[in-house]
């Protein structure tokens, strides 16, 4: 039977009424078997100690969703092979059968001969976290009016669909209501949108759950059928589509009249990607209208089709309603900052809002440039990509500012370097761009006093783009939202958090555990015990000073070679078993080592000597 214990008993200081987690003590083992459980994770998971025997047989590895398996077997292969600290995000379903997103915060314990023996794990609910990031990412996908996939995304997944050379039929529509207008026009905006919506409902309700329906006009649609017996089933779906649109209000009091033209390629035959599918379901559409409307017609190659004139499909016209969405566009806003405002991890919520923001503008590149604390240099730090757009991040560091015409000019007006062209630009500008790839280009600065900090931008890499007033309104203020998230959410609320996370995991081990800065040595957090081995040590030393009395790096030192091994320590008499890994302390690279110093556990050898164990090759080195 699991034991049910406290804070006290696990050696954990937090108040657990003011957070709300989890606290596992596990076996090392293939499934982590849990030995002790806190009532937070009772609490959390809905699952007793009963029911964790009864019901996975007290192992965490049965509890975890199918699906993420495969990252609890990465963490759990992570620990046995000696890994101090790690971390997982997955899901465990509860007894109502719904899946909920949790994340686990691991510290490895070692027994006497220096292998993994325990795991205290910190577990929090992330659901709400989790499911925001999934709505802004369906946001990012969807027309904002009907709920339909955009133009991008529905041409994004069939084209994914065609590269698998599906060996069955499918069917393209391209589905255009006729006279549209007319009804903006007599009934209003708002009555034309009560009409789109209805008919994208009553279009998704007729396909199956596998086909795709998008909107990829201002009243024009695709629909594309997967998998079909024949093209037969393609011309009786578009017979099914033209009946339905021409009966959707003819039931209501004030009845409007609509109808709708159709065009269908079949594949392969109309063609076998979709840029073919697309044209010739284009070319079919304008037969159907310029012959009557309100018809279907399926593309036959045999056939000669009469070519439109530019304009006249209303394919990749601009969305009326699109410019209609204050309200969608407000809500888009708030969804923005609830999620920077709510992820406890900043890196991943900056890369989900440039995601977000990105595809929802069709934008080619969504990135972030921070500069130095003298405002000299500056680099990219962080960045998200449009399909097919090459990522730059790795070129962009530490750039002089100077060395592009004085870049920082360029946002004296209102913060903001809006440019449609970037041939206009002054040469060393031009250049940095072009071997980009930017044609055309949005960049928001935010500032430190009166030092430029760095800037939000927004490319446009397939061509030149005029920015509207209202893509410029908005993007800037998400820009200033994401500001304010860098330079103060991150360095204050998100690192007091982790901190305290931190040290509490940490101050429950019964190791003496230090964490070393990578680039300087220098100590960043001693736990109690470590404090208690040596009081004298204090934060900002250098680890070989405090620890091992040394003037320069040890030449065994495990932070460098990995490992494990024994240290004699002669001043307190006992000699210890020493860990080191690589770990991330507050968004910055760290070493986190621990030492354990049970007199009962190691036999000091005779002299004044540190034996170290690193890539399997014993080393004994003097010790200061």
């Amino acid at each position: 039977m699991i034991k049910i214990t406290n804070q006290a008993n696990l050696k954990f200081q937090m108040m657990s009424d003011n957070l709300q987690v989890g606290i596992l003590k596990c076996r090392v083992d293939e499934y982590l078997s849990i030995e002790e459980m806190n009532d937070g994770f009772v609490q959390l998971s809905g699952y007793t100690a009963e029911d964790m025997e009864h019901c996975f047989k007290n192992r965490l590895s049965s509890c975890i969703y199918e699906e993420d398996l495969s990252v609890f077997q990465a963490l759990q292969t992570g620990i046995a092979q000696g890994k101090i600290y790690a971390t997982a995000e997955f899901r465990i379903p509860g007894k109502d059968g719904a899946a909920r997103w949790y994340r686990l915060l691991v510290l490895t314990q070692f027994d006497d001969t220096g292998k993994p023996s325990s795991a205290i794990g910190i577990i929090f609910n992330i659901d709400d976290e989790m499911q925001a990031m999934d709505r802004l990412r369906s946001q990012a996908q969807q027309d904002s009016l009907t709920g339909l996939y955009n133009r991008k995304e529905t041409e994004k997944r069939i084209k994914q669909f065609l590269d698998s050379k599906p060996a069955l039929p499918s069917a393209l529509f391209m589905v255009d209501m006729d006279n549209f207008k007319l009804i903006n026009d007599t009934k209003g905006h708002m009555v034309g949108d009560v009409v789109l919506t209805e008919a994208a409902s009553a279009m998704k309700s007729l396909m199956r759950a596998t086909d795709i329906v998008g909107r990829i006009g201002g009243d024009e649609f695709i629909v594309f059928m997967k998998n079909i017996p024949s093209g037969e089933a393609a011309e009786k779906k578009a017979e099914r589509l033209a009946d339905m649109f021409r009966h959707m209000f003819e039931h209501e009091k004030y009845s409007v009249q609509i109808s709708c033209s159709i065009g269908v390629a079949v594949y392969p035959e109309g063609g076998r990607d979709f840029k073919t599918l697309y044209r010739h379901a284009d070319q079919a559409l304008y037969h159907a209208k310029t012959n009557g409307k309100n018809k279907y017609v399926i593309y036959n190659d045999k056939q000669n089709y009469q070519q439109g004139k530019p304009g006249d499909s209303s394919i990749g016209a601009r969305i009326d309603s699109e410019t209609r969405t204050a309200q969608g566009l407000g809500d888009f806003l708030t969804d923005i900052f609830k999620i920077l405002y709510r992820m406890e991890n900043p890196d991943q919520a900056i890369n989900l809002i440039l995601e977000i923001v990105g595809k929802k503008f069709d934008v080619s590149r969504a990135y972030i440039f921070e500069s130095t604390e003298d405002g000299k240099y500056t680099s990219n730090t962080y960045e998200w990509c449009h399909d097919g757009i090459s990522p730059q991040i790795d070129l962009l560091q530490n750039l002089s500012y100077s060395q592009f015409g004085d870049y920082h000019t360029l946002f004296e007006d209102q913060s903001i370097f809006y440019c449609r062209d970037i041939t206009a630009l002054h040469p060393a500008q031009r250049e940095l761009l072009e071997e980009q790839g930017i044609c055309s280009t949005l960049q928001c600065a935010f500032w430190k006093g009166e030092a430029l900090a760095g800037f939000i931008g927004f490319d446009e890499c397939t061509g030149l783009r005029l920015w509207t007033e209202e893509e410029v309104d908005i993007l800037s203020l998400i820009a200033q939202m994401m500001t304010v998230f860098l330079q103060k959410r991150r360095a204050m609320d998100w690192y007091s958090d982790m901190e305290h996370q931190l040290h509490t995991i940490l101050d429950s081990d019964d190791s003496c555990i230090y964490v070393i800065d990578q680039d300087s040595f220098e100590l960043l957090y001693l736990s109690q015990k470590a404090k208690k081995l040596k009081p004298n040590v204090q934060l900002g030393e250098s680890c070989y000073q405090a620890i091992f009395g040394k003037d320069n790096i040890c030449d065994f030192c495990p932070l460098l070679n990995g490992g494990s091994g024994l240290l004699k320590l002669p001043e307190c008499g006992t000699q210890a078993a020493l860990h080191a890994s690589a770990m991330k302390w507050l968004g910055n690279d760290a070493y986190l080592l621990s030492l354990r110093t049970d007199s009962d556990a190691i036999t000091a050898p005779e002299g004044n000597t540190s034996t170290v164990l690193t890539e399997k090759t014993w080393q004994t080195v003097s010790s200061g």
